[in-house]
């Protein structure tokens, strides 16, 4: 097989719990070492992870308005692949993972912009941030989204979430890059932008990446909210939802778990 060159973008802030884990992940990719660079954002990390980070062979980009929007669109700016593949500082990528995508995207048809598979949840995370990724992962639960780990076969979806995704570089230009505003769902809102370009999403369930839940309740709640406020955001934006259901079943797993505190 023909290996293009991709350029793997990791966005990252105060992640020293699990960079390590991430990147010796890729630099374990079953992909050629030349084939391939991996492109690590950061967005000024006050903790240790800008000096982890710099132990390994790869590219270090420092990232001053420290959204991940505004991560992914440095590492764009800065990749020499036509292929930009995404991840998150909180991932581990399967050692297929980047072959995967890659060889689905060869064989899609022209109009596909991105490929990407499910994240998995890590066995050893804290309790609940387990139930809640189980949660997610069944096709309720997951709003009927690609996270679903019962999405067995490969097929076409609205979006993909950007902890698991390659794209055609060229897809994210035109469309505009991530809009840097956004804090959340900034993947949920260029992936709109590029589907009403007339592109398409396609969905790979052999490309696997696992990724550490929320392991508080706390926690869980911030994010949620942050989801909702910015959901809002995307709405005045576009003039309709983006996505919204893929919220309500964890937004329903929350106040279950609120109100069996009480």
């Amino acid at each position: 097989m023909e290996c293009p060159f991709v350029s793997v973008v990791v966005g990252i802030r105060n992640e020293e719990r699990y960079i390590e884990e991430c990147i010796e992940s890729l630099l374990r990719l079953d992909y050629p070492q030349d084939s391939y660079e991996i492109i690590i954002v950061d967005g000024m990390s006050t903790d240790r992870t800008r000096e982890l980070v710099q132990k390994y062979p790869v590219r270090f980009l420092l990232n001053e308005r420290k959204n991940v929007a505004a991560a992914r669109n440095l590492g764009v700016q800065n990749s020499m692949g036509d292929f930009v593949a995404f991840t998150d500082g909180d991932c581990k990528a399967d050692p297929l993972w980047l072959k995967t995508l890659v060889t689905e995207m060869k064989n899609a048809p022209e109009d596909v912009a991105c490929v990407g598979g499910p994240n998995l949840i890590f066995d050893t995370d804290p309790v609940f941030g387990r139930v809640v990724g189980h949660a997610q992962e069944t096709f309720l639960g997951s709003g009927g989204s690609a996270q679903s780990k019962n999405s067995l076969k490969k097929h076409y979806v609205s979006s993909l979430p950007n902890c698991n995704a390659m794209y055609k570089k060229n897809t994210i230009i035109e469309a505009g890059y991530f809009d840097e505003r956004f804090v959340v769902g900034q993947d949920g809102d260029l992936n709109y932008r590029i589907n009403k370009k007339g592109y398409k999403f396609l969905y790979i369930p052999e490309a696997i990446v696992l990724h550490h839940r929320r392991g508080t309740l706390k926690s869980f709640s911030v994010r949620m909210f942050k989801y909702g406020m910015w959901m809002g955001e995307l709405f005045k934006k576009h003039g309709e939802f983006v996505r919204w259901y893929a919220i309500l079943p964890s937004v329903c797993l929350l106040y279950t778990s609120d109100a069996a505190d009480e």
